[in-house]
């Protein structure tokens, strides 16, 4: 899926993509099932403050795996896991291909025939995730609360505009 091996270690694969984080996903070997998803802290304060005043949150602990920093795990109403950390080890970022027909430095392309060479794509960062729930207002109101998303777009049900169907939310960074 365009991720780049970064650690393998007997239990886990660490995958990153072209940007600067250390790592992007972790697959650990068990049952195939979500275990979590991660969010970066600005600072190593904010995980004390959410260990603090989080409501299903743990203490801020190291992170025993490659990269380094520390973590707050968060439970979230529903019963899934959020990890705050803050500290995880930057690495250099890789060389990013571009397609000819769009380097956005010259027009090749004019008066000549292009094939894109076939290849995977890659990955800068994971920008976004997505988290099914059967209370969506309340999990609005609490990524609200306890990480800062704000709302971005609310889509309602056609014939019900009361109804609330989906919810998009972003940090506002």
């Amino acid at each position: 899926f365009g991720l780049l091996r970064q650690v393998r270690t007997d239990g886990a694969l660490y995958m990153r993509g072209t940007g600067e984080a250390h790592h992007l996903h972790i697959t650990e070997q068990g049952p195939a099932k979500v275990l979590a998803i991660g969010f970066h802290a600005e600072s190593e304060a904010d995980l004390h403050r959410l260990a603090r005043e989080a409501a299903g949150a743990g203490e801020v602990e190291p992170l025993n795996e490659p990269g380094g920093g520390k973590r707050v795990r968060l439970r979230e109403h529903n019963g899934f896991t959020i990890e705050v950390v803050h500290g995880v080890a930057t690495t250099s970022t890789l060389p990013e291909r571009h397609s000819v027909l769009n380097t956005g430095e010259r027009r090749t392309r004019l008066g000549e025939l292009q094939r894109i060479e076939p290849r995977p794509c890659q990955v800068k960062r994971m920008g976004h995730a997505v988290i099914s729930t059967p209370e969506i207002e309340a999990s609005v109101a609490w990524v609200g609360r306890h990480l800062g998303f704000l709302v971005s777009e609310h889509v309602h049900a056609e014939d019900d505009p009361n109804t609330l169907l989906a919810s998009f939310n972003r940090a506002d960074r």
